[in-house]
């Protein structure tokens, strides 16, 4: 990303759980050191969203769920960078589940 985007350490989780025949969803981001455009960024809340140069977009901890009833699946992407001509996803985990 020509060093528009840096980070020491990029990971995500995603999970997802059955209590009975209900499902439930969780997953979350870890991002140490990470600099946008020259910029520290801290990331405590979900789906972060960030305009950096040339139109180009990230999304820090990024996260996409559905549950209900008994199926449930969660999507983390620890960073999600948009623009023209790119979509790169880093660091993608994914959980579903269907209880019985």
């Amino acid at each position: 990303m020509g060093g528009l985007v840096a980070a020491d350490v990029v990971k995500s989780n995603s999970s997802v759980t059955c209590s009975g025949s209900q499902a439930s969803v969780s997953g979350n981001a870890e991002l140490v050191g990470l600099v946008a455009a020259g910029q520290s960024v801290v990331v405590s809340n979900p789906n972060l969203a960030i305009s950096l140069p040339g139109g180009i977009s990230l999304i820090v901890n990024e996260q996409t769920s559905s549950s209900g009833g008994n199926t449930g699946s969660m999507t983390v992407n620890a960073l999600h960078v948009k623009g023209p001509s790119i979509d790169i996803v880093v660091a993608s985990a994914h959980s579903g589940i269907t209880c019985s």
